[in-house]
């Protein structure tokens, strides 16, 4: 594979897919996060109209209950820790990128390519160890806040 496959096929790629995922994750996070939030901050204002109609009190059940399974599932699908992860992977990879193509140091001698090679798949393997730890922890019991 010659630096320009090396370059669209491996670097760019990676790029897009994890700015994608980091997008991705980023947004699932902070909507799971608002709901809880949202839930949680009205639970105390209901409590106060429990005896005006009978329905307040399951509203006011269900709330918590949905607090508990936002948590659950983000803490299931890690969006917090899959954001940061795959923003931090990704912003590595943009930074030995520019300074390879603008032929900075570590990347302006004659042996830049393989050095360069050899930095992008340390990085791409270090993102890989960090999603394997993820995947591999079991998340905590969701709790009510």
């Amino acid at each position: 594979m010659n630096q320009q496959e090396y370059l669209q096929n491996r670097v760019y790629d990676q790029v897009k897919w994890l700015d994608a995922k980091s997008a991705f994750n980023q947004k699932m996070y902070k909507r799971f996060r608002l709901g809880e939030i949202v839930a949680a901050a009205a639970i105390p204002f209901l409590v106060g109209y429990h005896d005006l109609n009978p329905v307040f009190p399951f509203v006011t059940g269900f709330l918590g209950v949905l607090i508990v399974v936002l948590k659950g599932i983000e803490q299931l699908y890690k969006f917090h820790e899959n954001w940061l992860s795959y923003r931090t992977t990704n912003e590595a990879l943009k930074r030995e990128m520019f300074l390879f193509e603008s032929g900075t140091d570590p990347y302006n001698g004659t042996d830049a390519y393989p050095i360069f090679v050899k930095a992008i798949e340390g990085i791409l393997q270090q993102e890989n160890n960090t999603w394997k730890v993820n995947v591999s922890v079991k998340p905590d019991a969701p709790q009510a806040e």
